[in-house]
């Protein structure tokens, strides 16, 4: 075939692509390689997993059309140098992420002078070659994830003939101070578009006030996770194009910032910080959305900062988040404030239905036709969180008159009261007359949940030919948790489950991937613990890959996620990210104890185990066996 999707491991082949098809080469086996006797043609995309020290022969007929994209990752390649990447004059896009490297050649670069996208991301660069500055074209740099990359002067002179360069991230490298980037500040043009210093341990102070200010094409700028507690008021003064900017996961008390300049704002990001109070945020512009999720933000009466209380209808601001704070009332100046925004978020908050302010936001709810009231992302109704009215949705609590003072005679009195009755009412007559009318429908429903009950039944037949209850997928990094809590509980408990562990339960000799695909084989689940170590383990993401295709062979339904860790869901593989958005999963207590319910949801998901049915199967025969016995003796008797 002049097409090549994928080629396994072992195979001596003879490439011809052509017309910009796509080659993907798989080789999973670390102490083996793939072998080649020739490749050539046109290519438009190349796509090189794990592939290993790859001779640099093979390449030597290929060449990359005009939109040319080369991606090598798991190769393995500590130094990397012109013997293992060939010329490619009219490559675009060259991703190198994911290799191990430590160095780079300086002049490996000057193979490729037309290229416009570079990702060197998750590696062990210490320093950048210095031949990215020749790159006149470059777009696209990516060099985050480079825990050790020097961020001194010398480290960072290559961006300072960079001219073209529309996206920038450096995130997760120990960056600190903004004047290491000091070089592609003073760039004479800035085209740059989007820059992400996210997690790179900064300090700012009032010395980097004009950092910014030759960056004015600036769109997106990410200042998340650096644990700042202060940023200069006029820090963005220049920045008149800027649509988001995230300063999410930091240390704010207070802030004070002067945005009047950008104009085109449409997100400021100031989740997950220390807020407490509104009128600790004063900000001068106009703003799309403003994200104060994850603080710590109680019900305030005055919002003189944040909201101007004389004159409403001036706010700075159309759409607020503040899910996921302490709010558990509804204050008149709330209200007010809500009243006049696009959107408000307001879920995952402990509110309080007995508090008598709450029939406030019961009746702005009800009654509110401006504002779009969020829960969570959803439209889905708020709900109580005390005791007396756990999980019920605010608009059906009906509050007591002689404790927060309603009238009898109020008409929202009498609707609290009469409308469930009505609804009841016709809601039996409904089913009435619903049942009569899809009678045949509903004898249909019941055969189809007999067919159901019939498999089930099929399945405990056939439990007989696994080996374990379980196949635990899971980062060496939480092994501890693993080993120390998860199988002590599981197979010492009464329930006797059976493990499949990697480290104790996989065939010594043979190949890992083989022992993966049997073991979830034998295996009447897969338990799959989620973590960001787990997110960041190749072996781990594969074995969740082999699980999510095996999903499509089961007809049942095997697969148990447990969040034990928080995960930042932004960052995740796209096949996890699925899984994650489309299916239940349990997400662990935080902290140290015996969380009893997790455990029992848990082994509630595992089902029955197989030390259980075996038991249940010997008591059963046992009562036969006694049942024809006492049947013997009573012939004898005869």
């Amino acid at each position: 075939s002049d097409v090549v999707q994928e080629v396994k491991m072992g195979y001596k082949i003879k490439f011809k692509l052509e017309g910009g098809y796509i080659a993907l080469l798989r080789d999973f086996l670390e102490e083996k390689m793939l072998e080649f006797s020739d490749m050539h043609g046109i290519i438009k995309q190349m796509h090189l997993v794990q592939s290993g020290n790859m001779d640099v022969n093979i390449w030597r007929n290929v060449v990359f059309n005009d939109t040319g994209k080369l991606k090598i990752s798991g190769a393995r390649w500590p130094n990397l140098n012109k013997e293992q990447i060939p010329q490619m004059h009219y490559l675009k896009s060259l991703d190198l992420s994911n290799n191990g490297i430590y160095t780079i050649q300086d002049d490996i670069f000057e193979l490729m002078p037309n290229l416009q996208s570079l990702f060197l991301h998750e590696n062990k660069l210490e320093i950048l070659p210095s031949s990215i500055a020749l790159l006149k074209n470059l777009e696209v740099l990516d060099a985050s994830s480079n825990f050790v990359l020097a961020t001194n002067n010398n480290g960072m002179s290559i961006f300072k003939n960079l001219s073209n360069l529309h996206w920038l991230n450096l995130s997760y490298t120990p960056l600190i101070k903004l004047q290491s980037l000091k070089l592609f500040d003073q760039r004479n043009s800035s085209e740059l578009l989007g820059l992400n210093l996210r997690r790179c341990n900064l300090v700012i102070s009032e010395k980097d006030i004009d950092f910014f200010d030759h960056m004015s094409s600036l769109v997106e700028l990410d200042l998340s996770e650096n644990q700042l507690s202060s940023i200069p008021v006029h820090m963005f003064r220049s920045l008149t194009k800027l649509r988001k900017l995230i300063l999410g996961s930091n240390r704010f008390l207070q802030l004070n910032l002067n945005l009047k300049y950008t104009r085109k704002l449409e997100l400021l990001d100031l989740s997950n910080n220390k807020f407490v109070e509104l009128n600790q945020i004063n900000i001068e512009g106009n703003i799309s959305e403003i994200n104060l999720s994850e603080n710590s933000i109680i019900s305030w009466e005055n919002t003189n900062n944040f909201v101007d209380s004389k004159d409403f209808h001036k706010i700075k601001f159309r759409s607020l988040n503040l899910s996921y704070n302490s709010i558990t009332r509804m204050s008149e100046d709330m209200r007010r404030v809500f009243a006049i925004l696009d959107h408000v978020d307001i879920g995952g908050n402990p509110v309080n239905c007995s508090d008598c302010n709450t029939p406030l936001l019961k009746k702005w709810i009800q009654e509110n036709k401006t504002t779009i009231i969020f829960n969570l992302g959803t439209v889905k109704n708020l709900t109580c969180t005390d005791l007396e009215n756990n999980s019920r949705n605010i608009t059906e609590v009906i509050f007591s008159s002689n404790v927060c003072f309603l009238d009898m005679d109020d008409p929202d009195y009498a609707l609290a009261v009469g409308v469930p009755f009505l609804v009841l009412a016709a809601l039996i007559l409904l089913s009435v007359i619903a049942v009569y009318g899809y009678r045949y429908e509903i004898t249909y429903i019941r055969h189809l949940v007999n067919i159901r009950r019939q498999k089930h039944l099929k399945e405990a037949k056939t439990s007989e030919r696994y080996k374990y209850d379980a196949f635990v997928s899971y980062s060496a990094a939480d092994r501890d948790w693993v080993m120390k809590e998860l199988q002590p509980q599981l197979e010492q408990g009464a329930e006797k489950y059976r493990l499949c562990l990697h480290e104790r339960d996989f065939a010594l000799g043979s190949i890992i991937a083989d022992n993966i695909v049997e073991c979830m084989k034998d295996s009447r689940n897969t338990l799959v613990v989620l973590t960001p170590h787990f997110v960041k383990s190749q072996w781990c993401r594969w074995e969740l890959e082999v699980a999510n295709h095996k999903l499509f062979e089961d007809d049942r339904e095997f697969l148990i996620l447990i969040e034990l860790k928080k995960l930042d869901k932004k960052t995740l593989p796209r096949h996890l990210a699925y899984l994650v958005d489309t299916r239940t999963y349990l997400e662990w207590p935080k902290g140290q104890g015996s969380h009893p319910r997790a455990w029992a949801r848990l082994k509630y998901a595992l089902g029955e185990s197989l030390y259980q049915r075996k038991m249940k199967e010997k008591t059963k025969t046992n009562h036969l066996e006694s049942t024809n016995g006492e049947d013997h003796v009573f012939l004898d008797t005869i």
